[in-house]
């Protein structure tokens, strides 16, 4: 069997990691050794290296070890072989970040669940993958409607454009990112107002928002900012990414997808009238990229990630108008000081993961 550098593998001293190709060895003495050479591999393990034979390893996915369930938490599952992803430099998986996420939630949010919306990480990809094996679908209001329904059971009950900020994790292509979309209800009270009143009806036949005419945020929106009670928070969505260097993951790919399904959602909760008043696009949903600490490897993209978002759930930035306006020319110090953190932060955070998870465990195990 053979193991790629960073495979995790059961050996017969616990779990390890695959720190290189292999070295074979053949012993003159020993023909065994000649017909069928040995073949040994440095593997990582909590207390330092070892080089064991290929015999002597197991993935970790096919071992009874990595297959024990370690916690469930608020609807997640973690194994060992989720656990061991958080040793240094190595990817972060689905389910590690979904239950920090939970976790955040639950106990270092600032925001009541009346004021935030968390999606799993699953969601992004099935936005952004819809329709994606029909060539013929386009941004229609048809095809808005299909999606809405085929996506509204993962937020049942929650009435997305009402909230302050709605988060999305944003996983593909081996990288994570995060989208924190801010005030997406206002983007609909400031433009309805500029669509000749209350009825919504002003008079639009197109359904597709590719060809009509956008309505638009207001030149001045700080005039009916006060009028909503609110001087400063306006609605934009921000992509951070902490791998930009990469160029994995493209904001104006993302923000399309996330508006595309925003208007989904405000045509199925609103009356007919309305449906052509309003949709959101790059005019009435800005989108922005701001400067975040950057990471030195491909793997600590997860851990900037969820370092990153749980000092804004912790304490919600404002976002004003001058931010949203400037794009990509806004401050450094926008997302500096309480925001910005070092690598010495994130490598603590895997440290503090694995302390918590192993907590939960122990407290599980005295319940029994």
């Amino acid at each position: 069997l053979l193991f790629l550098p960073d495979d995790f593998v059961h050996t017969p001293i616990g779990p390890g990691r695959v720190l290189s190709s292999p070295r074979i060895d053949r012993y003159p003495s020993c023909i065994a050794s000649l017909v069928h050479p040995i073949v040994i591999y440095h593997v990582q393990l909590h207390f330092g290296i070892c080089h064991l034979p290929s015999t002597s390893l197991q993935k970790i996915e096919l071992s009874q070890f990595g297959d024990r369930r370690v916690i469930t938490f608020a609807g997640v599952q973690l194994y060992e072989k989720d656990v061991l992803r958080l040793w240094p430099r190595t990817y972060l998986n689905d389910s590690l970040v979904n239950f920090y996420l939970r976790f955040l939630q639950r106990g270092r949010c600032a925001l009541t669940a009346n004021e935030v919306f968390v999606f799993p990480t699953y969601f992004y990809t099935r936005v952004s993958q819809f329709g994606l094996n029909n060539a013929t679908n386009s941004n229609t209001r048809a095809y808005r409607r299909k999606m809405w329904s085929d996506l509204k059971g993962w937020t049942k009950g929650v009435d997305l454009l009402q909230k302050k900020f709605l988060l999305l994790p944003v996983n593909f292509d081996l990288h994570w990112t995060f989208v924190l979309v801010c005030n997406p209800g206002r983007a609909i009270e400031w433009s309805l107002p500029l669509n000749n009143g209350s009825n919504c009806d002003d008079g639009m036949s197109s359904k597709d928002i590719s060809s009509a005419k956008s309505p638009i945020l207001p030149s001045t929106p700080t005039t009916l900012s006060k009028k909503a009670g609110n001087e400063v928070n306006v609605p934009c969505i921000i992509h951070f990414d902490s791998g930009k260097q990469f160029r994995l993951h493209r904001p104006q790919v993302i923000f399309a997808h996330i508006r595309k399904y925003l208007t989904a959602c405000y045509e199925a909760t609103t009356k007919e009238s309305c449906k052509d008043s309003f949709y959101f696009n790059s005019k009435t949903l800005p989108g922005v990229s701001p400067p975040v600490p950057v990471q030195p490897n491909t793997k600590d993209c997860g851990v900037y990630m969820l370092e990153l978002i749980e000092r804004i759930l912790s304490d919600p930035p404002i976002v004003d108008e001058t931010f949203v306006e400037t794009r990509r020319k806004q401050p450094k110090s926008m997302f500096s000081g309480k925001y910005w953190f070092d690598r010495r932060a994130t490598d603590q955070k895997r440290v503090d993961m694995m302390r918590l998870i192993r907590s939960m465990e122990r407290q599980i195990e005295t319940v029994d």
